[in-house]
């Protein structure tokens, strides 16, 4: 590896890199046996803390990357393999007029393995800024909830189609959808690092904690054709803890161009990781997805 590096220290003391660096691998087939490339990115070198679960931004330290965390999961059913990866950074927080403000990105990746089919993956990036607002009365928490700006992208593809799929001289059409602005309001509670650490303590009691998500914006470009709204609603139910997993249900319903069209999960949850029941749409082209799926899988927290 050779390069430039920016080394910087994230406001919990961990240690982040943005680099640009010139990869080449030689006779390893885990990393492709004989590569080079030129790769941007951020690395960042830390070790699980407690802390993460501050339900409220104004507990947590602020500065350089305040939050980063992310989410790996696997899930199966007989028709299909699912494997989501999704990571959320918030960048800086800074202030205007005593009041604070974080730069945030969402990343999603989700590729669906068609058994006896080809595979589609989608990605979806969000770039913005959030604030908290003080409207506690309506929290689950009682916490300030969070308001957020952001460009949302989505692009969809095929992988490895057969050749009766794709003439020769075609291309597979891919889908994609932009929104400027996506306007969303939600509890602290919606993001997992912020969900409540009390709830897994090693007790067994109701919890009945709601947190939502609400969403609108502005399609500026799209290939699906649903018109110029999104909008989305979330609702995420902590039922009960049961010796510290806790039991919840999740649903999410979009009009236009938002993801997932549609999703229900339950499931049972540790700080770690999940086990999950999920039937969920993300309305991708006919030419890429076969349409709904439904999944039984395992998560980690990152």
């Amino acid at each position: 590896m050779l390069g430039p590096a920016l080394q910087l220290m994230t406001a919990y003391g961990n240690r982040a890199q943005l680099q640009l660096l010139w990869y080449y691998n030689d006779s390893n087939k885990f990393y492709g046996n004989n590569e080079s490339a030129f790769l941007f990115g951020m690395n960042i070198v830390s070790t699980l803390q407690t802390n993460f679960t501050a339900r409220s931004p104004i507990e947590r330290t602020a500065g350089w990357l305040p939050l980063i965390w992310g989410v790996y999961e696997l899930g199966y059913s007989t028709a299909e393999t699912i494997s989501r990866f999704e990571m959320n950074v918030e960048l800086i927080d800074f202030a205007i007029a005593d009041h604070l403000f974080t730069g945030a990105v969402r990343y999603e990746s989700r590729e669906e393995y068609q058994q006896g089919d080809f595979d589609n993956i989608a990605y979806t990036v969000a770039l913005g800024v959030q604030t908290p607002v003080g409207l506690a009365s309506i929290a689950s928490h009682d916490d300030p909830l969070i308001a957020g700006m952001d460009y949302l992208h989505q692009s969809d593809h095929a992988l490895n189609p057969s050749p009766s799929r794709v003439p020769p001289g075609t291309i597979q059409e891919h889908g994609n959808f932009n929104i400027l602005p996506l306007l969303r309001l939600q509890t602290t509670g919606w993001d997992a690092p912020y969900r409540d650490p009390h709830i897994y303590d090693r007790r067994t009691d109701w919890l009945n904690i709601f947190d939502w998500r609400m969403a609108a914006g502005y399609d500026i470009s799209d290939n699906r054709g649903r018109g110029r709204f999104a909008g989305q609603i979330g609702l995420n139910w902590d039922i009960a803890t049961v010796q510290g997993h806790v039991l919840y249900a999740r649903g999410i319903g979009s009009v236009g161009n938002e993801s997932p069209d549609w999703l229900a999960e339950c499931g049972v949850r540790r700080p770690l990781g999940r086990i999950f029941v999920r039937y969920d749409s993300y309305g991708m082209n006919h030419n890429i997805a076969r349409g709904d799926t439904f999944v039984v899988g395992v998560g980690m927290n990152l």
